[in-house]
C-alpha cells in the first residue's frame, strides 16, 4: 500500500501544467477568405473605378480583383460599365488619359505600362475590354538617295492588362517574318469573353492571309488563306495606314486609287473579301 501510494504521488507530481488560454489576435480585413472578398468587391457598384481602387490596395486585392472568373462575374452582374479612359500614343509611349465622362476621378498612374520590360519599345496596336495589344517597334530602313522607306515587317506582340500588371508575350511565326502586315487586332476568346487567359489576336497578313493566335492548351497561331481576293485588283502598297475601322465584327481597309472597292476581314471566319460600293469612300471624284 505504501509503495502504491508513493507511485501515485510520483504520477501526480509529473502531471503537465494546464495551459493558460491566450487572448486571440485582433481580426483584420486580411482574414476574410477570397470568396467573401469577391462578394464584397462585387457589391461596390457597377463602375469599374472601384475595382481600380481596390486593386491598388495591396497585392492580394489586386490578385482577386484581376481574376478572370471574378471579372466575368462582375461583367455579368453589372452590364453597364462606363469608359474609364483611353490610351494615346504620345512621343512613342502609350499614355492613359482618364475620360471626362467617368463617374469618379481615376488616377492614370494605375494604368501605367511601366511593368512591361522595356516599355518604350512597344507600340499600342489595339485594345479590348481590360486588355491592350502592343506591337514591338521595329524599323527596317531601306535607303535610296534622298528617301527612306520604313518596311512594314512583322514583329513580336504583347497582350497586357494594366489593371493587374500581367502580360503575355507572343512570338511572331518565323516563317511569316518580313511579310507585309495590314494590322493586328484583339478579339474575344471563348464564350465572347476576354481576359488574360481567354483572348485571341488576329493579324491581317499581306492581302489574302489572316493569322489568328488563341490561348489555351491547343492554342497558338493558325493561318487562314482566303481565295476570295485572288482576282481582286489590290495595290501592292496596301498597308496599315489604309485601315478605316471595324463594325459588326468586320475589319475594313480602303483601297486607295480605287473609288469603290473596300477590303474586308471577317473576325469570325476569318476570311477576306472585297466589297464594291456604289460611291467612293475617298471623297468626291476628282473627274
Amino acid at each position: 500500500m505504501q509503495m502504491a501510494a508513493s507511485e501515485g504521488r510520483r504520477r501526480r507530481g509529473k502531471s503537465k501544467p494546464k495551459k493558460t488560454k491566450q487572448a486571440g489576435r485582433p481580426t483584420t480585413v486580411q482574414d476574410i477568405p477570397d470568396h467573401l472578398l469577391e462578394r464584397i468587391l462585387l457589391r461596390l457598384g457597377p463602375s469599374p473605378c472601384q475595382l481600380v481602387r481596390s486593386a491598388a490596395a495591396c497585392k492580394r486585392w489586386r490578385r482577386v480583383a484581376g481574376d478572370p472568373g471574378f471579372l466575368s462575374h462582375f461583367r455579368s452582374v453589372h452590364l453597364q460599365m462606363p469608359q474609364l479612359g483611353y490610351y494615346h500614343a504620345v512621343k512613342g509611349h502609350a499614355l492613359f488619359v482618364p475620360s471626362s465622362s467617368s463617374p469618379v476621378a481615376v488616377d492614370g498612374r494605375h494604368f501605367s505600362l511601366d511593368f512591361i520590360p522595356d516599355s518604350g519599345s512597344w507600340d499600342l496596336a489595339d485594345s479590348r475590354g481590360s486588355l491592350l495589344l502592343l506591337s514591338k517597334k521595329r524599323a527596317c530602313l531601306q535607303a535610296w538617295p534622298g528617301h527612306h522607306y520604313v518596311c512594314r515587317c512583322s514583329a513580336d506582340l504583347i497582350v497586357s492588362e494594366p489593371l493587374t500588371g500581367r502580360y503575355q508575350g507572343i512570338l511572331w511565326p518565323a516563317d511569316l517574318d518580313g511579310i507585309g502586315r495590314l494590322g493586328v487586332f484583339l478579339l474575344d476568346g471563348a464564350d465572347r469573353l476576354i481576359s488574360m487567359s481567354n483572348f485571341r489576336v488576329m493579324a491581317a497578313v499581306d492581302k489574302a492571309v489572316a493569322c489568328v493566335f488563341s490561348t489555351g492548351g491547343d492554342g497558338g497561331w493558325r493561318l487562314v488563306h482566303s481565295a476570295a481576293t485572288s482576282d481582286a485588283d489590290l495595290p501592292s502598297t496596301l498597308g496599315p495606314e489604309d485601315f478605316v475601322g471595324r463594325a459588326n465584327g468586320t475589319l475594313f481597309w480602303g483601297v486607295e486609287g480605287n473609288a469603290t472597292d473596300v477590303l474586308a476581314l471577317d473576325e469570325t471566319t476569318p476570311n477576306f473579301s472585297v466589297f464594291v460600293f456604289p460611291g467612293s469612300i475617298w471623297g468626291p471624284s476628282s473627274q
